[in-house]
């Protein structure tokens, strides 16, 4: 197993500035990793994203070399995502950016040479529907993109989803094991996996080792994160509720052959980028400990 992290590990500086994906690439290499999952979720919005651009393709090629120039590898993608009544979805124009900027993504994790594209669902904000309706709705929209990723030789991964405070705001899906479970079986493909946000599911499982021991050989990767069961914080671990003792022997259960993917932002988005720096070094530590916890219990089993 390996250590990584998402490029999202830097967000916006003291001045209101995001950082660049090439900034936030030698920043994560700065702090120790090796790994890197790249985050291209804010190409949905951000129309100056350099995957919305003319030299878009010149991009891709950037990253990959400036990873070789640092050595570290691209291994995952997070992809663009958003709600099923998002302006966005129901708008043509707005709709077809997205598209886009999706399939852009899956290109640029086939030309980096990426196994597994992180997935989202699409939730609905505006009623309560039925989650057969949810999954039917995100079947159907998906398909296209499944489709894309395999024949680019990429793998869609989809993550569980952190259930809404305020249950008559909105729905999201799928929140529990079992949902996800039946949502990835029902495309009946192996280029269709299992993310598994720890952060997500602590909203729900005081003990993530028997959902994970249900998930199986269906995760692919993981995305390591903590809060207080409340919100999606994005805390490093040990820094909210989550029950890490029982979360890595989950992983150990199974077997998971995948990284151990950092997901986590723990500052404000107005924080220093010099103490961004500090605290992604931080963070790289809490993560070496996880991956010794990993070792020890692996060992421990014999």
């Amino acid at each position: 197993m390996r250590l990584s992290t998402t490029t999202s590990l830097f967000g916006f500086d003291e001045n209101g500035k995001r950082p660049t994906p090439f900034e936030r690439i030698r920043g994560c290499a700065k702090a120790g990793f090796k790994v890197i999952h790249l985050s291209l979720a804010e190409s949905k919005r951000d129309e100056d994203h350099p995957l919305n651009g003319d030299q878009w393709e010149k991009f891709i090629d950037e990253v990959g070399n400036l990873a070789a120039e640092l050595g570290v590898e691209i291994a995952q993608v997070h992809l663009p995502y958003y709600t099923l009544s998002d302006p966005m979805y129901t708008d043509p124009a707005g709709r077809a950016h997205f598209d886009r900027a999706m399939f852009r993504s899956i290109h640029a994790s086939s030309v980096l040479g990426v196994k597994w594209a992180i997935a989202h669902t699409n939730q609905e904000i505006t009623e309560q529907m039925f989650a057969p309706q949810l999954k039917a709705a995100n079947m159907a929209y998906n398909a296209q993109f499944v489709e894309a990723a395999k024949k680019a030789g990429v793998g869609i991964c989809f993550e569980n989803m952190m259930p809404n405070a305020k249950l008559g705001s909105y729905n999201r899906y799928p929140v529990t094991h079992w949902e996800l479970i039946d949502f990835v079986d029902s495309w009946n493909d192996p280029a269709v996996g299992i993310c598994w946000d720890f952060g997500h599911a602590n909203a729900c499982y005081p003990d993530q080792s028997i959902p994970l021991r249900a998930i199986g050989k269906r995760l692919k990767t993981v995305h390591i994160q903590d809060n207080y069961g409340e919100s999606d914080m994005h805390y490093a671990p040990f820094q909210g509720t989550t029950d890490w003792e029982r979360a890595i022997q989950g992983l150990v259960d199974i077997d998971y052959e995948g990284d151990l993917t950092l997901e986590a932002a723990p500052y404000r988005d107005d924080c220093p980028m010099a103490v961004q720096h500090i605290a992604a070094k931080f963070t790289f530590e809490i993560g070496c400990y996880l991956l010794d916890m990993y070792e020890a219990k692996l060992k421990q089993r014999g």
